[in-house]
Order: structure tokens, then C-alpha cells, then sequence
């Protein structure tokens, strides 16, 4: 990045930019403007000394007295309201000063003063000089013996106030290069000066030289961005308003003076990365003028903007091929092949992450994109006007060769294994209500519980969910009755509501069965959390590797949004909700509560110590709920039994119905909804036993974050209370089979090398501990450990625990369990 500005390279034109910089200001006398009701003007004339004391409304109101004063004294002033921290003092610097033959006051500020005042000297200075060229001699600066009147519309047609005392100083050519340096200056700062500028007219040729300064107001110079990166950049933001948020000069009229729609602009921070996704989806990859766009366009400093592009996966700040292919080699897609996929793309397209085929196609490996149920699967983004992102799967190397091709071939219906079952409640539509039809989802009951949340009211919701029991679906089983109640009772207001629909660990897809499937169905859930819980605006942030998610989801707001389901006064009540979609961009941190807030607001999707919880400053500071996909579509659920009812369904301590999501060595992988209480091996028959009869090797229970059991666990009941007790975790709810054929080291060292790339980096027990995870289990793996077997598995421990204990959130908590879990059964595993 290059900083330049305009240098004299000459001595005399030093001399002469400081002659006229500095000598005419002093020699002449000085203005001092406040914005208390008094200006202070000194001026000294060729035969007397006089002082003007004298209060001013107009004093009072800008601080102008002091350029009136230091006028009526017959000499020009120099205006020091910069340095005076009251109301008005920038205006008085900007007004105190040399007026020009028109009578148009000129600011002057030698002072350092910051903002207008500033900013205009340059041109004021050269605007003043103009009419102070002797025209006889040409060659020196003299007085005026005419008074000066302190009426302006009076001295318009006057010769106007000349500089006394310099004569002599300096030659027209000393004094024309020092205000073409001066000139020169507030071009720099401000743009192409204004016309009728008499021997000033002519082109600014003034060398230049690189500069770094802190003391200066340095501008990025270099290239701009493009047309098409700005277009993408104003689809979404609109068109600029002023030189200051990205426009062309001369867009507003303050732009010569003011800096207009900072605070406005500030605000939008939210939509640093929309703005992002909005570049990387017509261009391919997110240049550094295109960054520098986005930053002006939203006030963000180019190195937050830049530590927040770099910080997700999705995002490219190095050139890439318009049409790119992720390729996931995670756990289940490891153990269908992904890793023979990998190798024949090497050979006909070329290696990861290199351009082939002329620039136009690349691949690149990527973790778990939610489509273990298909595995294995692919990820296709075509950059352009048109851009378009899709999901593949299953897939192998030929059919990612066509797509990247051009080829245009749609997924596969959702494997919808239960559909018509007469048991299933939160899977009841999927497979069988068409997802896109509002009409058809109204039909089948929709909004009903909307309804009835409305007649009940907001306390009565509340004592509903509460009275259900119903623990959250994310994996802390927080109760969710006790967090509305919480988030309800703050006095602060907005209220917002968000729905974590950010699933990346591996082996989970629930969620996605969820939205596609039946999305207006968690619109629902959403208003009516809001309703409940006072909340006027929700943010679904979902997933960035979603493409079909993302658009069933946008439909079914668009559609409710006109049926009068979300806005004002829905149905007919006082309730005004909205939600906005937010996309994701690669990172499985985000599925942390806080650290999903840190991304909707623009920044780096790092968490955020607690306390204070998100119950009371969570989303811009203020009372946020936030529950995941499946805790809210088992809502409208409850309001349609009855709380009691609801706890009914399942065991005392886990009430309600339970999704699981099965992948791996399974006849039909997929999702399933049991009864909490339902065993392990119940789920495994459900989903049609081992794939071809094999022995089970191992399961792996609560996703990357869980842990690894043996075949002996298939009567273990699958509830909060007894997993707790068998030092095990329903997570998120993956099930995923491993028959006796899997290499479980490998297995385990994709896990640990997940939770290094996962990592935010924020903490050093999980940045550093991850990365020593991970090279201990090489080290195991490859037969070259620098101690003992047990002392490296020691050593794991200790990593272990102290991730457990000195981790800010729950990633590095997490990251060694299904490691040690598996080590603690050498059956398993053998290192």
C-alpha cells in the first residue's frame, strides 16, 4: 500500500510555501474566534495600532466576531479557532482570515487544527493571493492605504484589503510556486479546485514523493476498484452520497469543506460481510481496490476490513478462477472416498488451489458441508453477473469435471426416510408439503400456533415453553423456557432474536433437512419467539455452504412478508416483527452464540467472555435470544399440545421429540426423528442396520466435538441423563457409523487437524493447544514419537485439559474429547 503527497523540491519554493504559509498571517495580525458571544480582533494598518473589542449575535452563534474585528482593523487575520475545543471554533477558523476582492471570507488555519478549516487553507490561501498581485510590478506583494469597512457587500466592488508588511519578501515567481504548493495541498485533500483562479489556472505539475507521516492526512493512491466490484458493492449498499463514502467529487456540495454521512455509514458495519459476499459473488475473489471500496462505502478502517475477509474460509483475497470447486474431505465423506476424488482431480485438472484450463476452473478441499446423509459432496461457485452457488452430491471426480464445465444438474431430492410416517411432528411436512408454497403449509396447519401464541399473549407463551421442559437442540440443552423469560424482562430495548442455523460440525444436517424441507415452519417459530420475548428484528444466519437453504428461506420470508406474516401488525395484532437472512462465510466457530453476534455485526466471528450473557448485552449490545434451528421448530409444536402435553412426550429429564442425523456405514443415512428415550441400536436399525452386514468398529456420538463409542453402547438410551452419566454427549445429534474397515488414526487426525483450521485464534490454550494436538497424533501415527507411548498419550491429556480449562468458549473445550475418547479404548484405536 503507497501513501504520496505533494513535496517541494526546491528550497525556494519552501521559502516561498512558508512565506506564504506563515509570514502573511503574522505580519498582518492574528483572529481568535470562540463560540461564546464575543470575538477578539487585532489589525495592525500603516499608521495606527487599533483594537476592536465587541460582542456579536453572530458571534454567539458561529464565532464570527473575530473575523469582523480583525477586518474593521484594516489587516487580514489568522484564524486559530481550531485549537479553542468550544461550540462554534471550527466554524470561526474556517471564517476568520483573508478575504478576497468579492468579499468571501478565506480560512486560513496554521494552527493543525483538524476538519474544515484544514482542509480549505490550501485553496484559501491561493484564492487570497489572487487578489494581492501587484499588477504594475509583478514582482512584489504591497499595502492597501484604503480603509477597510467591516460591511462586506460594501468592499465587493473595492479593491479589498491587501497584505502589509511583506513587501519585499518574496518574488511573484517564489510566491506563485508556494500557493501552487498550497493549491496543490487542498487538491490532495479535497479534489480539483474551483475555477477563476486567474495565474493559478494553469495545470498543478508539482513533483511528488513518497511519504509516510503520522501527522498528515494520507490517502490511498493505486488502483481503483473495478466497475463491475464497485457495481456489486452499490447493488447492495445503494449509490454513494458524497466523495466521502466512495463517490465522485462534487456528488454533494459539502464535499469541499465537509465530510457528510459518517455516522450513517458507521452504522451500516452489519453489512461488511453482505458487501463481501456481494464482490466475491461477481468477481471471484476480493481484490484489495474492491476492499478498499467496501471500507470507504461503510467507514471501516481497509485493516479491520481486511482481518474480517481474511478470517473466512468462503472469502478469497488472492486471485481465483471464477468457477471454483470445494471439494469436502471431512470424516464421512472421508470414508466414502473423498480422498480418491481428490487425487483424480489432481490428475485432470490440475493441483489444489492452482487456476487450469485457461484461469476459467479450480478446486480446492473443504471441510463438512453439511451433506453427510449424500456424502461423498461437492460445493460448485460460478462467479459473474449471474453467480450461482450449488451443492452436489453424492459426486465423484467426473461429475464435478462437467460442473465445472458448465453442466447444470440438480442435487437430489432430500433422502426424506420417515416421510408419511402418522408418528413423526417435526418432520411431518418434510417430503410431503410442497416447501415453497405458503398456501400449501396453511393448509396443512401453518400458523395456527401463531394464532393461539397471539390469544395467550407473551407471559403466556413463556409459561408454555416453560412448562414443556423443552432443553435447547444445539448441544448445551440450556432451557429455553428460562431464556425468553430472561431476555423478556430487560429493560433495555431493542430486543433481538436469532436463529443459529450456522451447523458445521461434522456429521450434522439436521438443520438443512429443516429449512429446505420446511422453512416457513421456522418463520413461524421465529415470530412467535419474538412475540414472546418483545424482540422487533430476527436474524437467521445460516451457513454459508446452504445455497438451497438460502433460497428456500428467502422465499418463505419474501411470501410471508407479503401475506402480512412478518412487518406490521401481524394478524391484525399489535406484533411487529421482521427477520433479515445472513449468510455465513465459512466458519464453524460462528455456531458459538456470541461469536455468531461478533459476524452479523461485521467483524471477526471471534467469542466473547461471559459475563455478561447474551440475555442482557448479546446482538449490537442489546437483550438477544438466540436458539438453534431444531429448539425452534419444536415451538409451534408445543403451543398445539400444550406445554404439559409436550412434557409428556419422551422421559423427565429430555421431553419432546428428538432429530438424529445418521451417516456413515448405514443402509439409509439420514434424518430421524425418535422419541427421546429411543437406544442407540434402535437408531441404527432405523436407518437399516450396517452397510453390507459388517461389524461395527465404532460410533462416534455428538459429532467432532463428542466422543467415540464401541459396539458394546448400542443399548445406551439416548437421552441428556444417560448419556451424561456414560461420559458421553448428544450434541448436536450425529450418529455416525464406522465398520470394521475405517483406519480410525486417520479418522482422528482429521478431526484434530478440523479443530486447528476451526480455531479463532482468539484464546492461546485452543490456538496453540490444537496445533500440539495435532502433531502429537502425527507423531503417534508415524511410528516417531520423541518419548514414550505413554508419555505422548500423557502429554495429550495435559493438552486436553488445560484446552477444557482456560478456553474462552466452547470449540477449545471440545476439540480433544472424541481424541481421548478414542484412546481410551485401544480396541478402537491403536497408536
Amino acid at each position: 500500500m503507497q501513501y504520496q503527497l505533494a513535496v517541494p523540491l526546491t528550497f525556494r519554493e519552501v521559502v516561498g510555501a512558508l512565506v506564504v504559509t506563515f509570514a502573511v498571517g503574522f505580519g498582518v495580525g492574528f483572529g481568535v474566534g470562540f463560540g461564546v458571544g464575543f470575538g477578539v480582533g487585532f489589525g495592525i494598518t500603516r499608521t495606527r495600532t487599533w483594537a476592536s473589542w465587541r460582542t456579536d449575535g453572530r458571534g454567539a452563534k458561529d464565532g464570527r466576531g473575530a473575523s469582523k474585528s480583525a477586518m474593521a482593523g484594516g489587516g487580514a487575520s489568522l484564524g486559530l479557532g481550531a485549537t479553542t475545543p468550544v461550540a462554534g471554533s471550527r466554524r470561526a477558523s474556517a471564517d476568520a482570515g483573508l478575504a478576497d476582492g468579492a468579499g468571501r471570507p478565506i480560512g486560513l488555519n496554521a494552527s493543525g487544527g483538524s476538519g474544515p478549516a484544514s482542509v480549505d487553507a490550501g485553496r484559501a490561501l491561493a484564492r487570497g493571493l489572487t487578489a494581492r498581485i501587484d499588477p504594475s510590478t509583478k514582482d512584489t506583494m504591497t499595502p492597501t492605504r484604503r480603509p477597510v469597512t467591516t460591511d462586506r457587500r460594501k468592499r465587493a466592488d473595492g479593491p479589498g484589503p491587501m497584505v502589509w508588511g511583506i513587501s519585499g519578501w518574496c518574488s511573484t515567481r517564489v510566491a506563485q510556486r508556494g500557493a501552487r504548493y498550497a493549491l496543490g495541498i487542498a487538491e490532495l485533500l479535497q479534489g480539483p479546485r474551483s475555477p477563476g483562479l486567474g495565474w493559478l489556472d494553469g495545470p498543478v505539475s508539482l513533483p511528488r514523493r513518497t511519504l509516510h507521516s503520522g501527522e498528515m492526512d494520507l490517502h490511498v493512491i493505486g488502483p481503483l476498484a473495478s466497475a463491475a466490484e464497485r457495481a456489486a458493492v452499490d447493488a447492495l449498499l445503494g449509490p454513494p452520497r458524497s466523495s466521502w463514502t466512495g463517490g465522485q467529487r462534487g456528488l454533494d456540495a459539502r464535499d469541499a469543506r465537509a465530510s457528510g454521512g459518517g455516522h450513517a455509514a458507521r452504522s451500516q458495519r452489519d453489512l461488511l460481510l453482505p458487501a463481501l459476499h456481494a464482490v466475491q459473488d461477481r468477481i471471484g475473489w476480493i481484490s484489495q481496490p474492491a476492499l478498499n471500496y467496501i471500507s470507504r462505502r461503510l467507514s471501516v478502517p481497509p485493516a479491520e476490513a481486511y482481518g474480517v475477509a481474511t478470517f473466512y474460509a468462503l472469502y478469497a483475497t488472492r486471485p481465483r478462477p471464477p468457477v471454483m470447486a470445494h471439494v469436502c474431505d471431512d470424516i464421512a465423506c472421508r470414508i466414502a472416498g473423498a480422498e480418491r476424488i481428490c487425487e483424480d482431480l489432481t490428475r485432470t485438472v490440475g493441483p489444489e488451489g492452482e487456476a487450469a484450463r485457461d484461469g476459467r476452473v479450480g478446486w480446492m478441499r473443504s471441510p463438512c458441508l453439511g451433506l453427510c446423509d449424500l456424502a461423498p459432496a461437492a460445493m460448485v461457485t460460478r462467479a459473474g453477473d449471474a453467480s450461482n452457488v450449488s451443492s452436489s452430491a453424492p459426486i465423484d471426480a467426473a461429475g464435478i469435471l462437467a460442473r465445472l464445465d458448465g453442466a447444470t444438474l440438480d442435487r437430489p431430492p432430500l433422502p426424506v426416510r420417515q416421510a408419511g410416517d402418522p408418528g413423526l411432528r417435526l418432520l411431518r411436512r418434510v417430503g410431503v408439503v410442497d416447501p415453497r408454497s405458503l398456501t400449501a403449509y396453511r393448509a396443512s396447519g401453518g400458523y395456527a400456533a401463531l394464532s393461539g401464541a397471539i390469544e395467550l399473549g407473551p407471559e403466556g407463551v413463556i409459561a408454555e415453553v416453560t412448562a414443556a421442559r423443552l432443553m435447547g437442540r444445539g448441544g448445551a440443552a440450556f432451557p429455553t423456557g428460562r431464556k425468553w423469560a430472561a431476555v423478556a424482562i430487560q429493560p433495555a430495548q431493542p430486543h433481538y432474536l436469532v436463529c443459529n442455523a450456522d451447523e458445521s460440525e461434522p456429521g450434522t444436517f439436521k438443520d438443512r433437512v429443516l429449512l429446505e424441507g420446511d422453512p416457513f415452519a421456522i418463520v413461524e417459530a421465529m415470530t412467535i419467539a419474538a412475540f414472546a420475548t418483545g424482540a422487533s428484528l430476527g436474524y437467521l444466519y445460516l451457513r454459508g455452504e446452504y445455497p438451497e437453504a438460502a433460497a428456500a428461506v428467502r422465499h418463505a420470508i419474501d411470501a410471508a412478508r407479503a401475506a402480512g406474516l412478518l412487518g406490521w401488525n401481524i394478524l391484525g395484532s399489535d406484533l411487529t416483527f421482521d427477520i433479515e437472512l445472513r449468510r455465513g462465510a465459512g466458519a464453524y466457530i460462528c455456531g458459538e452464540e456470541t461469536a455468531l453476534f461478533e459476524s452479523i455485526e461485521g467483524k471477526r466471528g471471534e467469542p466473547r467472555n461471559k459475563p455478561p450473557f447474551p440475555v442482557e448485552v448479546g446482538l449490537f449490545g442489546k437483550p438477544t435470544v438466540v436458539n438453534n434451528v431444531e429448539t425452534l421448530a419444536n415451538i409451534p409444536l408445543i403451543l398445539e399440545l400444550g406445554g404439559e402435553a409436550y412434557a409428556a412426550i419422551g422421559t423427565d429429564g429430555s421431553t419432546g421429540p428428538r432429530l438424529f442425523c445418521l451417516s456413515g456405514h448405514v443402509e439409509r443415512p439420514g434424518v430421524y426423528e425418535v422419541e427421546f428415550g429411543a437406544t442407540l441400536g434402535d437408531l441404527i436399525s432405523l436407518a437399516g442396520g450396517v452397510t453390507g452386514d459388517r461389524d461395527i468398529r465404532a460410533i462416534l456420538l455428538g459429532g467432532a466435538a463428542g466422543v467415540f463409542v464401541g459396539p458394546e453402547s448400542l443399548d445406551l438410551r439416548l437421552t441428556f441423563e444417560a448419556t451424561r452419566a456414560a461420559n458421553a454427549t448428544l450434541g448436536s445429534g450425529v450418529i455416525m457409523v464406522f465398520d470394521d474397515t475405517v483406519d480410525l488414526v486417520d479418522t482422528l487426525r482429521r478431526i484434530a487437524q478440523f479443530f486447528r483450521d476451526e480455531s479463532c485464534g482468539q484464546c492461546v490454550p485452543c490456538r496453540v493447544g490444537s496445533v500440539r494436538q495435532e502433531e502429537l497424533l502425527a507423531r503417534l501415527a508415524s511410528g516417531a514419537p520423541v518419548r514414550s507411548r505413554e508419555e505422548e498419550l500423557a502429554m495429550l491429556g495435559e493438552i486436553g485439559q488445560t484446552m477444557r480449562d482456560a478456553s474462552i468458549c466452547g470449540l477449545g473445550q471440545t476439540a480433544s474429547s472424541a481424541i481421548e475418547s478414542a484412546l481410551r479404548l485401544p480396541e478402537l484405536v491403536a497408536l
